[in-house]
């Protein structure tokens, strides 16, 4: 059984232009639990965010 931030690495890894909204709805999540495991992984520098809010990914280190 994954973790919450196992199963969002997982996924982003898959198909790095996933929105949180996307995310939140894969995971069934709600959007601000997503949004706040991602904040937890960029704070610590496992994921970071290329390019723009609208067109960007995310790369998982």
């Amino acid at each position: 059984m994954l973790t919450d931030r196992e199963h969002i690495l997982l996924l982003l890894k898959e198909n790095p232009s996933l929105t949180q909204a996307e995310l939140s709805e894969m995971m069934n999540k709600s959007r601000r639990a997503v949004q706040m495991l991602m904040k937890e992984l960029l704070d610590e520098g496992v994921i970071e965010r290329i390019g723009s809010k609208k067109t960007g990914s995310w790369l998982v280190k």
